[in-house]
Protein backbone atom coordinates (compact mmCIF):
# COMPACT_ATOMS: atom_id res chain seq x y z
CA UNK A 1 0.00 0.00 0.00
CA UNK A 2 2.67 2.46 0.76
CA UNK A 3 3.89 2.10 -2.81
CA UNK A 4 0.54 2.38 -4.37
CA UNK A 5 0.00 5.93 -2.47
CA UNK A 6 3.95 6.61 -3.22
CA UNK A 7 2.58 5.79 -6.83
CA UNK A 8 -0.34 8.25 -6.71
CA UNK A 9 1.11 11.43 -5.10
CA UNK A 10 4.71 11.02 -6.83
CA UNK A 11 6.86 11.17 -3.53
CA UNK A 12 9.62 9.24 -2.26
CA UNK A 13 9.26 6.76 0.80
CA UNK A 14 10.66 9.67 3.28
CA UNK A 15 7.63 12.00 2.11
CA UNK A 16 4.94 9.72 3.63
CA UNK A 17 4.12 10.04 7.09
CA UNK A 18 1.56 6.91 7.40
CA UNK A 19 0.95 4.06 9.87
CA UNK A 20 3.56 1.19 9.98
CA UNK A 21 0.82 -1.31 8.04
CA UNK A 22 1.27 0.22 4.86
CA UNK A 23 4.64 -1.24 4.51
CA UNK A 24 3.57 -4.83 4.75
CA UNK A 25 -0.03 -4.73 3.77
CA UNK A 26 0.05 -6.22 -0.16
CA UNK A 27 -3.20 -5.83 -2.77
CA UNK A 28 -3.61 -7.24 -6.46
CA UNK A 29 -5.39 -4.10 -8.28
CA UNK A 30 -6.02 -4.68 -11.82
CA UNK A 31 -7.26 -1.20 -13.43
CA UNK A 32 -7.89 -0.29 -17.39
CA UNK A 33 -6.05 2.84 -18.36
CA UNK A 34 -7.27 4.81 -21.16
CA UNK A 35 -4.53 5.00 -24.52
CA UNK A 36 -2.79 7.89 -24.12
CA UNK A 37 -2.82 8.71 -20.72
CA UNK A 38 -0.03 10.70 -19.04
CA UNK A 39 1.79 10.20 -16.32
CA UNK A 40 -0.18 12.57 -14.42
CA UNK A 41 -3.40 11.58 -15.63
CA UNK A 42 -2.95 7.88 -14.48
CA UNK A 43 -1.24 9.62 -11.14
CA UNK A 44 -4.66 11.41 -10.63
CA UNK A 45 -6.64 8.19 -11.19
CA UNK A 46 -4.73 5.93 -8.71
CA UNK A 47 -5.63 9.06 -5.96
CA UNK A 48 -9.00 8.39 -7.21
CA UNK A 49 -8.98 4.55 -6.74
CA UNK A 50 -7.43 5.29 -3.13
CA UNK A 51 -10.20 7.56 -1.79
CA UNK A 52 -12.86 5.59 -3.37
CA UNK A 53 -12.36 1.95 -2.10
CA UNK A 54 -10.10 2.89 0.95
CA UNK A 55 -10.80 5.88 1.99
CA UNK A 56 -8.05 7.35 1.72
CA UNK A 57 -7.66 11.25 3.29
CA UNK A 58 -4.37 12.93 3.45
CA UNK A 59 -2.98 16.44 3.73
CA UNK A 60 -0.01 17.90 3.27
CA UNK A 61 2.76 19.28 5.43
CA UNK A 62 6.26 20.88 4.91
CA UNK A 63 9.34 19.23 6.77
CA UNK A 64 12.78 20.34 6.80
CA UNK A 65 15.27 17.65 5.54
CA UNK A 66 19.35 17.04 5.14
CA UNK A 67 19.57 16.81 2.01
CA UNK A 68 22.17 16.82 -0.54
CA UNK A 69 21.93 19.06 -3.63
CA UNK A 70 23.06 17.81 -6.98
CA UNK A 71 25.06 20.52 -8.82
CA UNK A 72 27.56 20.34 -12.30
CA UNK A 73 31.19 19.34 -11.07
CA UNK A 74 33.85 21.69 -12.27
CA UNK A 75 35.46 20.09 -15.61
CA UNK A 76 31.50 19.75 -16.39
CA UNK A 77 28.92 16.66 -16.92
CA UNK A 78 29.88 13.44 -18.26
CA UNK A 79 27.06 11.42 -19.12
CA UNK A 80 25.84 10.12 -22.17
CA UNK A 81 22.79 11.19 -24.00
CA UNK A 82 20.52 8.30 -24.15
CA UNK A 83 19.19 6.85 -27.82
CA UNK A 84 15.96 6.13 -26.06
CA UNK A 85 14.36 9.38 -27.72
CA UNK A 86 12.52 11.93 -25.17
CA UNK A 87 9.43 9.44 -24.10
CA UNK A 88 10.46 5.58 -23.55
CA UNK A 89 8.83 3.39 -21.79
CA UNK A 90 10.07 2.24 -18.75
CA UNK A 91 12.29 -0.96 -18.41
CA UNK A 92 10.66 -4.36 -18.06
CA UNK A 93 13.09 -6.59 -16.91
CA UNK A 94 10.03 -9.47 -17.56
CA UNK A 95 10.61 -9.09 -21.08
CA UNK A 96 12.63 -12.67 -21.68
CA UNK A 97 15.59 -13.91 -20.51
CA UNK A 98 18.10 -10.90 -19.86
CA UNK A 99 21.13 -9.84 -22.36
CA UNK A 100 24.39 -8.87 -22.13
CA UNK A 101 26.63 -7.57 -24.13
CA UNK A 102 30.16 -8.25 -24.55
CA UNK A 103 31.70 -5.62 -21.50
CA UNK A 104 28.95 -7.48 -19.01
CA UNK A 105 26.04 -4.65 -19.04
CA UNK A 106 22.58 -5.70 -19.31
CA UNK A 107 20.87 -4.26 -22.10
CA UNK A 108 18.24 -2.52 -21.13
CA UNK A 109 14.64 -2.05 -22.84
CA UNK A 110 13.82 1.29 -21.64
CA UNK A 111 14.23 3.68 -18.89
CA UNK A 112 15.18 2.48 -15.57
CA UNK A 113 18.19 1.42 -13.47
CA UNK A 114 19.89 -1.74 -12.27
CA UNK A 115 21.98 -2.31 -8.89
CA UNK A 116 24.46 -4.85 -8.96
CA UNK A 117 26.72 -6.01 -5.85
CA UNK A 118 29.58 -7.75 -6.00
CA UNK A 119 31.14 -8.77 -2.23
CA UNK A 120 34.48 -8.34 -1.15
CA UNK A 121 36.39 -9.28 1.93
CA UNK A 122 36.43 -6.37 3.24
CA UNK A 123 33.01 -4.54 1.83
CA UNK A 124 31.35 -4.47 -1.57
CA UNK A 125 31.41 -2.39 -4.63
CA UNK A 126 27.63 -1.61 -6.07
CA UNK A 127 27.63 -1.18 -9.82
CA UNK A 128 24.68 1.00 -10.37
CA UNK A 129 23.74 0.88 -14.56
CA UNK A 130 21.60 3.32 -15.48
CA UNK A 131 19.74 4.21 -18.74
CA UNK A 132 17.75 7.03 -20.30
CA UNK A 133 17.53 8.58 -16.79
CA UNK A 134 16.40 12.57 -16.00
CA UNK A 135 18.30 14.41 -13.86
CA UNK A 136 15.78 14.08 -11.05
CA UNK A 137 15.76 10.35 -11.64
CA UNK A 138 19.62 10.55 -10.73
CA UNK A 139 18.81 12.61 -8.04
CA UNK A 140 16.32 10.02 -6.59
CA UNK A 141 18.24 6.63 -7.44
CA UNK A 142 21.18 8.39 -5.50
CA UNK A 143 18.92 9.17 -2.22
CA UNK A 144 18.92 5.46 -1.41
CA UNK A 145 22.50 4.72 -1.26
CA UNK A 146 22.99 8.20 0.74
CA UNK A 147 20.26 7.57 2.75
CA UNK A 148 18.73 11.47 2.42
CA UNK A 149 16.54 13.22 -0.27
CA UNK A 150 18.85 14.61 -2.95
CA UNK A 151 17.67 17.62 -4.80
CA UNK A 152 18.75 18.20 -8.58
CA UNK A 153 19.95 22.01 -8.93
CA UNK A 154 22.20 20.87 -11.70
CA UNK A 155 19.63 22.63 -14.61
CA UNK A 156 20.52 19.95 -16.78
CA UNK A 157 17.90 18.77 -19.36
CA UNK A 158 17.17 15.26 -21.27
CA UNK A 159 17.74 11.87 -20.52
CA UNK A 160 21.18 10.50 -20.02
CA UNK A 161 22.82 6.52 -19.68
CA UNK A 162 25.70 5.81 -17.48
CA UNK A 163 27.49 3.48 -15.28
CA UNK A 164 28.20 4.63 -11.38
CA UNK A 165 30.50 2.50 -9.16
CA UNK A 166 30.93 3.24 -5.80
CA UNK A 167 31.67 1.18 -2.50
CA UNK A 168 29.33 0.31 0.51
CA UNK A 169 30.07 -1.46 3.75
CA UNK A 170 30.68 -5.06 4.92
CA UNK A 171 28.10 -7.63 3.45
CA UNK A 172 27.33 -11.62 4.94
CA UNK A 173 29.62 -13.70 3.23
CA UNK A 174 28.11 -14.56 -0.26
CA UNK A 175 29.26 -16.05 -3.43
CA UNK A 176 30.58 -13.59 -5.60
CA UNK A 177 28.69 -12.95 -8.71
CA UNK A 178 31.28 -12.69 -12.08
CA UNK A 179 32.20 -9.56 -13.15
CA UNK A 180 33.42 -8.68 -16.11
CA UNK A 181 37.47 -7.69 -17.02
CA UNK A 182 36.76 -3.94 -18.40
CA UNK A 183 33.82 -1.72 -19.60
CA UNK A 184 33.10 0.61 -22.38
CA UNK A 185 34.87 3.91 -21.97
CA UNK A 186 32.00 5.45 -23.43
CA UNK A 187 29.00 3.78 -21.60
CA UNK A 188 30.71 2.92 -17.81
CA UNK A 189 32.31 3.95 -14.73
CA UNK A 190 35.99 5.52 -15.44
CA UNK A 191 36.81 5.77 -11.94
CA UNK A 192 35.73 3.35 -9.32
CA UNK A 193 35.39 6.07 -5.87
CA UNK A 194 35.46 5.18 -2.25
CA UNK A 195 31.92 6.99 -1.56
CA UNK A 196 28.75 7.42 -3.47
CA UNK A 197 29.75 11.53 -3.33
CA UNK A 198 33.11 10.86 -4.47
CA UNK A 199 32.06 8.60 -7.09
CA UNK A 200 29.26 11.02 -8.43
CA UNK A 201 32.00 13.60 -8.92
CA UNK A 202 34.56 11.21 -10.11
CA UNK A 203 32.49 9.19 -12.51
CA UNK A 204 29.57 11.65 -13.73
CA UNK A 205 31.03 15.26 -13.25
CA UNK A 206 28.21 15.88 -10.97
CA UNK A 207 28.45 17.19 -7.43
CA UNK A 208 26.39 16.71 -4.14
CA UNK A 209 26.60 19.45 -1.35
CA UNK A 210 24.97 19.08 2.02
CA UNK A 211 22.24 21.55 3.42
CA UNK A 212 18.56 21.09 4.40
CA UNK A 213 15.38 22.29 2.60
CA UNK A 214 11.86 21.72 3.12
CA UNK A 215 9.67 19.39 1.27
CA UNK A 216 6.18 18.62 0.78
CA UNK A 217 4.99 15.79 2.77
CA UNK A 218 1.98 13.27 2.69
CA UNK A 219 0.21 12.71 5.59
CA UNK A 220 -2.29 10.07 6.27
CA UNK A 221 -5.41 11.14 8.01
CA UNK A 222 -7.71 7.83 7.16
CA UNK A 223 -7.07 4.59 5.40
CA UNK A 224 -9.31 1.60 5.13
CA UNK A 225 -6.81 -2.24 5.12
CA UNK A 226 -9.60 -3.47 3.54
CA UNK A 227 -11.14 -1.90 0.61
CA UNK A 228 -14.74 -1.72 -0.42
CA UNK A 229 -16.28 -4.18 -2.59
CA UNK A 230 -16.22 -4.37 -6.44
Amino acid sequence: MRNIIITAYDMQTYQINAPDWLATERYDIVAKVPEGATKEQVNVMWRNLLKERFGLMVHHESKEFQVDELTVAKGGPKLKPTDLGPNPDPFNPLDGAPKVDKNGLREMNGWGSIATIFPGDTGATVRMQAKGLTLPDIASRLAGPLGHPVIDKTGLAGRHDFTLEYEMGPLPRAPTPPRPNSLNPADAATEPGSTVASAVEKQLGLKLTSGKAELDVIVIDHIEKTPTAN
